[in-house]
């Protein structure tokens, strides 16, 4: 949730320096697109004010550098918490997610075989 233009080299940079899945962490970095960045980043808003106990300002938002260098200043704190946990907890249940499917493969898997096994023998 890193709300930076050329989040795609950071993602890759991390994912190798990690030695994590380089193809999903490039390929998850379009879940924030044009469509559904406002609704993420707003609600990215929300609740970093939510966390630093501030007021949420009416926000207007446009793509220009005008705009960026007005009101960004004044929401850049509550945003980039809220980004930063939203990330947390998106990393958190993608991992989770994915180790629950990657067992539950290989449980598969091993039976599949205890039964060719069997079939075999027989």
């Amino acid at each position: 949730m890193v709300p930076a233009p050329g989040q795609i080299f950071v993602a890759a940079y991390a994912a190798v320096r990690l030695r994590a899945n380089l193809p999903l962490s490039i390929s998850l970095i379009f879940v924030t697109n044009p469509f559904t960045m406002p609704v993420i980043y707003y609600a990215a808003y929300e609740l970093g004010a939510f966390f630093l106990d501030t007021p949420v300002k009416a926000i207007e938002f446009e793509i220009s550098w005008s705009w960026i260098t007005q009101s960004l200043g004044a929401i850049w704190q509550p945003f980039l918490l809220g980004c930063l946990a939203i990330g947390l907890v998106s990393a958190a249940i993608g991992y989770l997610t994915i180790n629950i499917l990657w067992r539950w493969r290989v449980v598969l898997a091993w039976r599949q075989r205890a039964f060719d096994r069997k079939t075999t023998k027989l």
